[in-house]
């Protein structure tokens, strides 16, 4: 199955890395690597996670998880992945 980015899912995740990068360049990286692991594996596992509570409407294609305090939401479909949010769980949650 193909993963894809939405642009602002890639753009919030570059933000979250700037804003580590200041105070840890190397945490920055580990971070980001690891994000990336976790989606890349949602390619043959992509109902691992539960339904995301703050998508209105959701019929169960749209899945969330957190990792260390940033949480990823992404919508499943037949043939492809796509990220659709990437935002830090200090951010106050917003249905979408």
């Amino acid at each position: 199955m193909e993963i894809i980015w939405a642009k602002s899912a890639l753009n919030s995740l570059l933000k979250i890395y700037e804003y580590i990068y200041e105070s840890s360049p190397q945490n920055a990286h580990n971070i980001i690597t690891e994000i990336e692991q976790k989606v890349a594996v949602l390619a043959e596992q992509p109902d691992r996670y539960k339904p995301d509570s703050y998508k209105k409407n959701n019929t169960g294609a749209y899945r969330a998880f957190e990792y260390k305090r940033i949480r990823i939401s992404y919508k499943v479909s037949f043939t492809r992945i796509e990220v659709v949010r990437v935002k830090h769980t200090r951010q106050r949650p917003q249905h979408y």
